[in-house]
């Protein structure tokens, strides 16, 4: 898989903690989540034991990490998580939400992103 932008360690982190988020979000992780993700860390230069390294999505801090990015990282960011949302052969509605909500505008990615961490514990 190729990136088009060059993310910052930090930037990296919170991409895969969201992403980590979307493949926990219906409760079971398909084979697929676990081979899109693997390619997104090879495609950050990533190894699979870095994974420990990154914090959990945090419900402000990933939010504002992701807020300060550039326009055409951002959009990069939402492409990413949006793979990952179908990858499992079913769009799970917390998964869609999710993809699409992100997509809309940096007001709503922002705000949603906030209640992904509420919408697991319902889960």
């Amino acid at each position: 898989m190729t990136i088009n932008m060059d993310f910052n360690k930090k930037e990296q982190h919170a991409i895969v903690s969201v992403l980590i988020a979307i493949m926990e979000a219906d409760g079971v992780i398909h084979p697929n989540e676990t081979s899109y993700l693997n390619k997104i860390l090879s495609a950050f230069s990533m190894l699979e034991s870095e994974i420990e390294d990154i914090p959990p999505f945090d419900s402000v801090a990933t939010p504002l990490t992701l807020k300060i990015m550039t326009e055409n990282k951002k959009k990069e960011a939402r492409k990413i998580l949006a793979g990952m949302a179908g990858c499992d052969g079913y769009s799970d509605p917390v998964k869609l939400r999710l993809s699409i909500q992100s997509s809309e505008s940096k007001e709503h990615n922002v705000s949603y992103l906030i209640k992904v961490n509420e919408l697991r514990e319902y889960i």
